[in-house]
């Protein structure tokens, strides 16, 4: 009997935490704020150990959405996830810095965020049926590729 209430506790415990990712980021305002600082945290534990050590240029967005995900506190859980689930993106990389810019259609935003800082460099807020501009453009005018 005690072996059976420990099990139903402990699937408890898990379907709250997945329940927690899920719910975590129905506000735009939560993913925003948790993009730019996550993405500020990863890019100086990418530069500072492992097969990335000082230069992101072979960071892929299939690889970065793995390091996320691995780098992923309570605070911030489910964020990969969300990123994954955006309905377009656009992903470069420079030696010392990567950048990503996603369209949600879920939120109706285009976000672009340049790991340099802890906060979202950019957020457009989309009118009902208004167009989704080009990402690679869209990211283009930022300053990761004007300096």
């Amino acid at each position: 009997m005690t072996r059976f209430l420990l099990i139903c506790f402990m699937m408890l415990a898990f379907s709250g935490s997945v329940l927690q990712a899920q719910t975590r980021y129905q506000k735009p305002d939560d993913f925003i704020f948790d993009l730019g600082s996550s993405n500020n945290k990863l890019k100086g534990n990418l530069l500072l150990s492992g097969i990335y050590k000082d230069d992101l240029t072979q960071l892929t967005y299939e690889k970065y959405l793995i390091a996320l995900k691995e780098s992923e506190k309570s605070s911030n859980q489910g964020l990969a996830e969300v990123i994954r689930k955006a309905d377009q993106h656009f992903f470069t990389t420079k030696e010392k810095s990567f950048l990503i810019a996603i369209y949600s259609k879920e939120f109706n935003l285009v976000l672009f965020d340049d790991a340099v800082s802890q906060k979202t460099d950019s957020v457009v807020h989309l009118p009902k049926g208004g167009t989704i501009p080009d990402l690679s453009e869209f990211a283009k005018k930022s300053k990761f590729f004007n300096n």
